[in-house]
C-alpha cells in the first residue's frame, strides 16, 4: 500500500542518514522567477516556479553517481524544498528496450540516475527523482498536492518548471499550453502517487 511504501522509503532514508554521508546538491540557480511571467504557461497554470539548471552539477551527478544526496530545489517566494534521497534501481539487471519493428536488436536508451526519498525532516512524505543529461524530473507528495518537476517540453533553452498539480487550470487533454509542462515521471520501483500520503510542505 501507499502507506507501507512511505514507511519503507522513510526507513531506508533514516538508515542512510544514520550510517552514511549525504552529498549536498543544488542543481538549480537560486535566481528563480514566477511562471506567471510566461504567457503560455499562465494560460494553464495559476502559479509555479521557473528554474534554470546548472548543467555542470547535473553532469557531475551522473559521472559520480552518489548513493545518497540531499537535493535543494528553490521555489519562487517560498523556502526551498530539501529532499533526502537514496539511490534506487528501477530496472531489473539486463533490462532492454526493443522497437516494435525490430525485436532482435535492443535500442540505445539514455542511462540516468534514480532516487527515492523524503522531504528532509518529514518522514511521512515521499519523493521520486530521476536525473538525465541536462534534466531532472521529479514528483514530490506534499500536504497540498503533488509537486511536479521537469524540463519544459517546448522551450528552446534548458529551463525547468516546478508546479503543484492542483494549480493546473485545465486538464492536459484540453489545452495545448499544457504541452509545455512536464508530466510526473514513471519509475517502476519508486512512488507513482495518485493520492499520496500527505506531508507538511515548505
Amino acid at each position: 500500500t501507499t502507506y507501507a511504501q512511505n514507511g519503507l522509503v522513510s526507513h531506508q532514508v533514516e538508515e542512510a542518514l544514520a550510517t552514511g554521508t549525504f552529498r549536498e546538491i543544488s542543481p538549480f540557480s537560486p535566481d528563480v522567477i514566477s511562471s506567471s511571467t510566461d504567457s503560455l504557461i499562465s494560460e494553464v497554470l495559476t502559479k509555479g516556479t521557473i528554474l534554470n539548471p546548472d548543467t555542470f552539477i547535473i553532469s557531475e551527478l551522473l559521472r559520480t553517481s552518489p548513493e545518497n544526496v540531499r537535493l535543494t530545489i528553490p521555489q519562487f517566494n517560498k523556502p526551498p524544498i530539501i529532499l533526502d534521497l537514496v539511490k534506487s534501481t528501477p530496472f531489473a539487471e539486463g533490462f532492454q528496450v526493443f522497437a516494435a519493428s525490430d525485436k532482435t536488436r535492443p535500442l540505445d536508451i539514455e542511462a540516468g540516475l534514480y532516487y527515492k526519498g523524503i522531504i528532509s525532516g518529514q518522514p511521512g512524505s515521499l519523493a521520486a527523482i530521476s536525473i538525465f543529461n541536462g534534466e531532472i524530473r521529479g514528483l514530490i507528495g506534499t500536504n497540498s498536492g503533488n509537486m511536479v518537476l521537469g524540463k519544459r517540453k517546448n522551450n528552446k533553452n534548458s529551463s525547468h518548471i516546478l508546479y503543484n498539480d492542483q494549480n493546473l487550470k485545465v486538464s492536459s487533454n484540453f489545452s495545448c499550453g499544457v504541452e509545455d509542462l512536464p508530466h510526473p515521471p514513471r519509475n517502476p520501483k519508486t512512488h507513482r502517487p495518485t493520492n499520496p500520503t500527505r506531508a507538511t510542505s515548505n
